[in-house]
């Protein structure tokens, strides 16, 4: 009866599951994701429009985050409430500058085009996956391996950040294509 109680005590308040939402953002500039529970899937469509899509989850993750985009065309999207962890997958159109911050879980990142880039989590791992380029690395690790297979060059035009307190960090050259969606379509 006493765990019924604590339980009980724990959850008041909190929302079990945040649902499911979808963005499309014309002319995009930037983008800027916060996730503390749920998934964010992030991709380009056939008409270059940035696509956005959030399947929530875990305990105390906010009923409707919002993704807004500013007067410059930078993209945010809010859901650093929350418990349980998530995860981020972006295919990031068009060198559209990307910066996402996870509590829990995986961030996998793929440019289409050379982009600055910041990529946190607090537990988990981060995959980045750039066009052959010039990059600055700043990679940090607290516990975990980090896999480099992009060659460091402070004076670089794109700017490559990428942490984990505890975690795997890789980031490597490849080719994306720039075509696929976040929603399928």
């Amino acid at each position: 009866m006493r765990k019924v109680a604590w339980l009980s005590v724990l959850l008041g308040g909190c929302v079990i599951g945040g649902g499911e939402r979808s963005w499309v953002f014309d002319g995009a500039t930037g983008l800027r994701v916060e996730l503390a529970s749920g998934s964010i899937l992030v991709g380009p469509s056939m008409d270059d429009q940035l696509r956005l899509a959030f399947d929530g989850g875990g305990v105390g993750q906010p009923a409707h985050p919002d993704a807004v985009q500013a007067s410059d065309g930078f993209v945010s999207l809010l859901a650093s409430d929350g418990l349980g962890g998530g995860d981020v997958d972006a295919r990031v159109p068009g060198g559209i500058p990307i910066e996402a911050f996870l509590d829990q879980g995986d961030i996998t990142v793929e440019l289409a085009e050379p982009a600055d880039v910041v990529l946190c989590v607090a537990a988990g791992s981060v995959t980045l996956v750039v066009p052959p380029g010039r990059y600055d690395l700043d990679l940090d690790i607290g516990a975990g391996s980090i896999s480099q297979g992009v060659v460091d060059d402070p004076s670089a035009p794109y700017r490559l950040s990428v942490c984990a307190g505890a975690g795997d960090l890789s980031v490597s050259t490849g080719v994306v294509e720039s075509t696929s969606t976040a929603d399928g379509g």
